[in-house]
């Protein structure tokens, strides 16, 4: 929030876009803890869990953007149309609006939060967001920092949907297994 009490906002695409506060995330920031669990980066609300991996490990650009926006059309039938993309600033990545404020979350990474939706979550950068859910919290995807795959918590029928997909890569969680992929490191 600003001084003024209003909701600050950040320019793209010829339109201000309201960013999100602490109280945006404060629902991920009380219920994930640092660890190997999906807890780590999604918070125990869901029905079901899932990894999704290889998003970078297709054979062309081509192939892993047919991937993306395959996930992203199946993510905006479940759920309010508005979202929340969040985007970490790593330092090294596109963090598309670097002199925004960040907010702190996980182990105190620095993310730029920012209420938009499903075109401007392929749209603004190359990869997915690093953190996007609906308004509805209806589901929440986040891929960490120092992973290579993202985390989905959800509802059944998203799961089952993104499951049959041979475009998405998706391997079935439970709560208090280790989250890790086979073949994959966590850090």
């Amino acid at each position: 929030m600003s001084t003024s009490g209003k909701p600050e906002t950040v320019d793209r695409d010829g339109r201000s876009w309201r960013l999100g506060g602490a109280e945006t995330v404060a629902w991920i920031a009380r219920n994930c803890r640092v660890g190997l669990t999906i807890t780590s980066a999604i918070p125990p609300c869901f029905d079901r869990y899932a990894t999704i991996t290889d998003m970078e490990d297709f054979g062309s650009a081509q192939e892993l953007l047919a991937s993306q926006r395959r996930l992203v059309e199946i993510l905006r039938q479940h759920g309010s149309t508005e979202w929340w993309l969040g985007y970490l600033d790593t330092g090294a990545g596109d963090l598309v609006f670097p002199g925004a404020p960040k907010l702190s979350l996980y182990a105190g990474w620095r993310y730029v939060v920012v209420q938009a939706g499903p075109e401007q979550a392929l749209r603004w950068r190359e990869s997915l967001p690093d953190l996007m859910f609906p308004m509805d919290r209806a589901w929440c995807l986040s891929t960490l920092w120092d992973d290579s795959w993202s985390c989905l918590g959800g509802p059944s029928d998203l799961m089952q949907q993104l499951e049959s997909n041979p475009l998405i890569k998706l391997r079935r969680v439970e709560v208090e297994a280790d989250a890790t992929p086979p073949g994959h490191v966590a850090f």
